[in-house]
């Protein structure tokens, strides 16, 4: 008896008790949403869904900074996936080494053997595009 007469004394603990019993009413309801938001998030992917569109890694392999290519032609060894192969091959020719050797090495990641070993320049290029070719990796 005493809460209510407390209740009745007190209008903040009235209004905080109409909170309380408003926050267990939506309780389920936020739920159902955060969850719904959730299945949403994952249905749509794309951007939403924190995922990429598009691959970068072959527009950095184009940069004008010889370390972003640098770094582009590693990111695409480690990836080994087969789409990164022609500008790979293009970048044994670039004007920096350290270019040059993080794309072959990306290329021996990728076939998983050294088509030329040492090699860099217009001849490894051939010789890595004939390697590729063979494998089914390039056109």
């Amino acid at each position: 008896m005493s809460d209510a007469v407390d209740g009745m004394r007190d209008p903040r603990k009235l209004r905080v008790r109409v909170g309380l019993t408003f926050v267990r009413t939506l309780r389920p309801a936020l739920y159902v949403l955060l969850v719904a938001s959730a299945l949403l998030t994952f249905w749509a992917g794309g951007g939403i869904g924190g995922r990429e569109q598009g691959d970068d890694v072959q527009v950095l392999l184009r940069s004008s900074d010889p370390r972003v290519r640098a770094l582009a032609a590693e990111v695409a060894g480690y990836r080994a996936a087969a789409q990164y192969a022609a500008d790979l091959v293009d970048r044994l020719d670039d004007n920096e080494p350290a270019v040059r050797s993080a794309a072959h090495a990306a290329l021996v990641r990728i076939v998983g053997q050294d088509a030329t070993p040492g090699g860099e320049g217009p001849a490894a290029q051939r010789r890595w595009r004939e390697v590729l070719r063979a494998r089914g990796l390039l056109r």
